[in-house]
């Protein structure tokens, strides 16, 4: 099982807290490399908050495909938006063509924490008060097509 190494670049006074789906942490959490044991096929990310001294905060997402598993594309730009992201309380997805989709939010262990059936206008906002801090899809769905986004809970 090989460890792969991912980092940012190191910024004096920041801090560095990492989350993955589909992996482990294997070393460096806290520091602005951190190595990962993808733990099987399919879709996983890494992502980075980092904390200066000030408490700004900047996030870094990187979905990565593991393995040989091959993933449909549907050849069009994103049309839905996520913001503030990271988000501490709430935040709220937006799209012009937003209308009758719908919306399922899942932790990184595939727990469903909100579902909505079909969206009513161009915007939905989520509560996000009672997660946990961590990394959070949201997979769109409006007919045939999906989408999926990711979103930081911190």
């Amino acid at each position: 099982n090989t460890t792969y190494n991912y980092s940012v670049t190191q910024k004096s006074g920041e801090s560095y807290s990492w989350l993955v789906s589909n992996g482990s942490i294997v070393s460096g959490q806290g520091t602005n490399t951190v190595g990962v044991k993808w733990t099987g096929d399919g879709l996983g990310s890494v992502s980075v908050i980092a904390t200066n001294a000030n408490k700004c905060i900047d996030t870094l997402v990187l979905q990565t495909l593991v393995g040989g598993v091959a993933v449909k594309e549907f050849g069009k730009t994103s049309q839905f938006h996520i913001y503030p992201n990271p988000t501490r309380g709430q935040f709220s997805l937006v799209g012009e063509n937003l209308n009758n989709a719908s919306v399922v939010v899942m932790d990184v262990m595939g727990k469903v924490v909100d579902k909505r059936g079909s969206i009513q206008g161009n915007q939905a906002d989520f509560s996000t008060s009672d997660w946990a801090k961590g990394l959070y899809t949201v997979i769109i769905t409006q007919g045939d097509a999906k989408e999926t986004k990711k979103v930081v809970v911190y």
